[in-house]
C-alpha cells in the first residue's frame, strides 16, 4: 500500500548490530519514508559498544545516538521523551526488536498501538492506517490509529531495505540519561539466550524449517546440514519448539519470527495458519510432507508428498554432488 497523504514527522526506533543498521531497521526507515512529508528521524539503540565516528548514515534528517548499556526502562523513557520533544506524528519500529518496548512507550504516550503490520498509509484526516494479519493469518485488517503519535511495529520483510548510502550525511545528536533512571521498575529474574555463530534467521536468504512430522530433535541435524549448503538458517514450527526439540528462538510463525527468504523449506510442517503468517514474505516455498492434503502445499511452489527421511537425504546428496562438480569445473 503506497500512501497518498503524508505525516510531517516520523520517528523510527531502530538498532545497530556489528557496526551496521539491522535489516529490520532499514525496512522500518523505508516505511517511514513512504508516509513522511518532511522529517524522518532515527532513534538508535545498541546492545554492544560501537564506534560512533565510524557510523555513516545518509538520507535521514536526524539520527539520535544512545548509550549502549541502557535498561529497558531507560529505553522507554528515551523513546517517549524524544517523541514528545520532536513532535513526532508516528513511531515505527521492527516487530522483533521492539517487543515490549513499544507497548510500554505507547502506554506512556497514551497512544494507539498497531502491532505486526505489513503496510502503512495515511488517511485523509491525517491518521495512520495500518494493515495487519488477524485470526491467525487467515484474514487481513486495516486499522486506523486515532492518536498522534501513533505507535506501530512492522513485520520483517514488509518493505524493501532503505539505502543508507545515498543522500547527504544525517545530523547526529547524542542522547544521555540520568544515572538515577537506571533502576528498572521491572525486575529481570533470568535470561535465556541461544548462542549462534551463524546468520540470523530474519536475515537469511534460505531458511530450512522442521515441524512435528520430523518426530524428534535428531533430524534437525540434517536440516542444519541442508541450511549450511546455502549459507542459510534453521527454523521450526511452534509444535517442534513446544516439544523441546529446538529452542523457541527457532520458531517461525505468528508468535515467533517472521521471515522473508528467497527460499523456504518446510520439512514435516503441516501448514497451520499461525505458521503460514510468519512466511508470507517468502519468495518460494518447498515442502515435504506425507499428507497430500497438508495446507502447506497450497502455499508451496514445489512439493514432495512422501517420507522426509527418504526424500531429504537424497536431495542433500544431490546437492553435494552438484557442488563438488562445480568445484571441479573451476
Amino acid at each position: 500500500m503506497e500512501s497518498q497523504l503524508a505525516l510531517k514527522n516520523v520517528l523510527v526506533i531502530g538498532e545497530i548490530e556489528k557496526k551496521s543498521l539491522t535489516k529490520a531497521t532499514l525496512e522500518a526507515i523505508s516505511a517511514a519514508k513512504s508516509i513522511a512529508k518532511d522529517q524522518v528521524e532515527l532513534l538508535l539503540f545498541s546492545s554492544k559498544p560501537y564506534e560512533k565516528d565510524s557510523l555513516i548514515i545518509k538520507g535521514l534528517d536526524v539520527v539520535f545516538l544512545t548509550p549502549f548499556d541502557l535498561s529497558e526502562e531507560q529505553k522507554v523513557e528515551l523513546i517517549a521523551k524524544t517523541a514528545i520533544e520532536r513532535e513526532s506524528n508516528c513511531l515505527i519500529s521492527p516487530k522483533d526488536f521492539s517487543g515490549g518496548l513499544m507497548n510500554q512507550a505507547a502506554h506512556r504516550l497514551g497512544s494507539a498501538l498497531a502491532h505486526d503490520c505489513s503496510s502503512l498509509a495515511v488517511s485523509g484526516d491525517g491518521y495512520i492506517i495500518a494493515t495487519r494479519s488477524v485470526y491467525g493469518g487467515s484474514a487481513v485488517a486495516e486499522v486506523k490509529c486515532l492518536s498522534q503519535p501513533s505507535v506501530v511495529s512492522l513485520r520483517i520483510g514488509s518493505y524493501v531495505q532503505f539505502n543508507q548510502e545515498i543522500g547527504p550525511i544525517s545530523e547526529y545528536i547524542d542522547l544521555e540519561t540520568n544515572a538515577s533512571d537506571k533502576i528498572d521498575k521491572i525486575t529481570v529474574l533470568e535470561r535465556h539466550a541461544h548462542p549462534s555463530d551463524g546468520i540470523k534467521i530474519e536475515d537469511a536468504r534460505v531458511v530450512v524449517s522442521g515441524g512435528r512430522g520430523l518426530g524428534g530433535p535428531e533430524p534437525f541435524a540434517q536440516l542444519e546440514n541442508l541450511a549450511s549448503l546455502f549459507n542459510g538458517a534453521v527454523g521450526a514450527s511452534r509444535a517442534a519448539c513446544d516439544a523441546g526439540w529446538v529452542p523457541h528462538s527457532f520458531q517461525v510463525g505468528l508468535t515467533g519470527k517472521a521471515v522473508s527468504p528467497d527460499l523456504y523449506f518446510a520439512i514435516g510442517i503441516s501448514g497451520a495458519s499461525q505458521h503460514l503468517a510468519g512466511i508470507t514474505g517468502a519468495r518460494d516455498i518447498v515442502s515435504i510432507n506425507k499428507d497430500p492434503n497438508a495446507a502447506i502445499f497450497k502455499e508451496s511452489r514445489f512439493g514432495i508428498v512422501g517420507d522426509w527421511s527418504k526424500a531429504l537425504p537424497a536431495f542433500i546428496e544431490q546437492l553435494h554432488e552438484l557442488l563438488d562438480n562445480a568445484k571441479e569445473d573451476k
